[in-house]
């Protein structure tokens, strides 16, 4: 059996940060899936590649940070919560992340959810 190198390991990550929307509540937040190369893991502050989608006028875009990113560069970062870990290399976890429409399409929406965002994205 091939021995696996650390560059085919990667931590995923959810990252959390306020929302700036007039009236959100204080416990609503804007979800990211983040991933961590096992080749970064002891630069757990700019090791992070970033995945999101952002609603702009109504339409759902991506908005990936595909190169190693701060994920606390924002004032409005919260916490960041590590999910585990996943076997494969950044390059494909990107091509597969970056792959996943921004919009609902089929995906059903959670007895939580009234309509689609971000958490929905991430849990997808």
């Amino acid at each position: 059996m091939a021995e696996t190198t650390a560059d085919e390991y990667c931590a995923v990550y959810i990252a959390l940060y306020r929302r700036e929307e007039e009236g959100a509540a204080p416990t609503s937040f804007h979800w990211a899936l983040c991933y961590l190369p096992e080749s970064y893991r002891d630069n757990t502050t700019t090791g992070f590649y970033v995945y999101q989608i952002i609603d702009k006028d109504g339409v759902w875009h991506q908005s990936d940070k595909v190169n190693p990113h701060n994920v606390e560069h924002s004032n409005r970062f919260h916490v960041v919560i590590k999910l585990g870990y996943i076997l494969a290399d950044i390059d494909s976890v990107a091509e597969f992340t970056s792959s996943q429409p921004p919009t609902q399409d089929q995906t059903p929406l959670l007895s939580t959810h009234r309509q689609w965002d971000c958490t929905l994205w991430v849990i997808r």
